[in-house]
């Protein structure tokens, strides 16, 4: 066909922004939910932009398409599902190649690689994303060594999950919020970074992407709008950053430790989970008591039913001499991850307290023993010692009566074993 031309999106393009299209929420049919096409025909080389997203999250693709049949610049939009689906019916890893045909002024769009129709009539594109071409222009990026950048992800990484992070290249330390705690974090000597930088969850989450694809060795970066973008040879993703300024203006609380353990985290954890795994009452209360007592650790679940208590391997508690009883979030527990696999068996855990009373279960690894990895919200439940403290009492009866009855067991064995020589 005369009007007939053909876009190819490669394997290193494709793949993010099919991600893109996947990650960004389209649920809500406007201006965003498609993908946009603006086609600058030239002699030569004829040059292809491709938006897709949302004001959340926006990928743009640039590519280079031979023998387009048009000279005026023109542009089109097809549904982003349309395109998603159609990368789902071909030969996962490869490319993807679109068939590009005007019937008067619409465009009419099929996918090359499946044995079937697949067409699609074009609609005019996004005014969001003509707006976001236009904005991406005048942008002025910064431009950094790719290798430095992962580095300081590698760092960062160290402190996952979290909401914020921000990096202060003057103290050269990070500032990381997760949930409502906010800390800071000093940065290795050797880890250096130009300039200041915030990132949210889906943004860091873009940019490692970015970084792990792209062949470039630099990769540019803004901070604009309460937005982010960054730029990596044909490719430039954006992602908002709402909240950046209530995050920005949140200084750290100072905590102390109230008490330090050093314990099986493997084992504590192992608990846990068979906790919310077989006992659905436990796991909808989802409440857990942590028992400090004579210089022992034990985890503790208690509801109408279920009155549950278990020691827990330890290796020093140190900080308090008292007794203390602490409730916990059990999903929250769940989600603290062993990020020292040689070291779970030894992990030092803190009870931390803020000026305001506040505490929190910090969780320590030893590639940063001083400051934590992870940490959840716990609340101080003296007024509940007494039946946590009879429930562990209840235990270690019936690990005496155990101990002894395998024992006399263990003489009868032998018993037994004389009669018959």
């Amino acid at each position: 066909m005369a009007n007939e031309f053909f876009i190819t999106i490669d394997r290193e393009q494709l793949q993010p922004l099919l991600k893109s299209i996947e990650s960004a929420n389209l649920r809500s049919r406007g201006e965003w939910d498609c993908v946009s096409f603006f086609i600058e025909p030239s002699k030569s080389q004829s040059l292809v932009d491709i938006i897709v997203g949302n004001e959340n999250q926006v990928q743009q693709s640039t590519l280079s398409v031979d023998h387009i049949p048009f000279r005026k610049a023109f542009s089109f939009s097809v549904p982003a599902q349309y395109l998603l689906e159609c990368s789902r019916q071909k030969k996962p890893g490869g490319s993807l190649t679109l068939s590009v045909s005007k019937e008067n002024e619409r465009y009419t769009i099929d996918v090359t690689e499946i044995e079937k129709l697949r067409e699609c009539v074009s609609n005019p594109p996004s005014k969001e994303h003509e707006k976001y071409r236009e904005k991406m222009k005048n942008l002025s990026f910064i431009s950094v060594q790719k290798t430095r950048l992962d580095r300081l992800l590698y760092e960062i990484d160290n402190y996952a999950p979290l909401n914020f992070v921000e990096v202060k290249s003057d103290n050269n330390e990070l500032k990381i919020q997760r949930k409502e705690t906010v800390e800071y974090y000093a940065l290795p000597e050797q880890v250096s970074f130009p300039f200041d930088l915030t990132l949210n969850t889906t943004s860091l989450s873009d940019l490692k992407m970015l970084s792990q694809k792209t062949n470039a060795k630099d990769i540019e970066i803004i901070m604009h709008d309460e937005e982010v973008s960054f730029r990596a040879g044909d490719i430039v993703m954006t992602n908002s950053l709402v909240g950046v300024d209530s995050f920005k203006q949140r200084e750290a609380q100072k905590h102390e430790a109230e008490l330090t353990m050093v314990i099986d985290f493997y084992s504590f954890k192992k608990e846990i989970d068979a906790y919310l795994k077989y006992y659905r009452d436990i796991k909808l209360a989802n409440t857990n008591y942590l028992l400090v007592d004579n210089k022992e650790l034990t985890v503790c679940a208690y509801t109408e039913r279920y009155h549950h208590a278990s020691p827990v391997s330890v290796h020093d508690i140190s900080g308090t001499d008292e007794t203390r009883l602490y409730q916990i979030d059990l999903s929250e527990i769940k989600n603290v991850l062993i990020t020292d696999l040689s070291g779970a068996d030894k992990m030092k855990v803190k009870v931390l307290k803020n000026e305001l009373g506040e505490r929190k279960l910090g969780f320590y690894n030893t590639r940063n023993p001083h400051h934590p990895y992870a940490s959840i919200k716990v609340d101080a439940l003296p007024h509940e010692l007494p039946v946590i403290l009879a429930a562990k009492q209840r235990l270690q009866i019936k690990e005496k009566t155990n101990k002894a009855r395998a024992a006399h067991e263990a003489i009868h064995e032998d018993l037994f074993g004389f009669d018959d020589i």
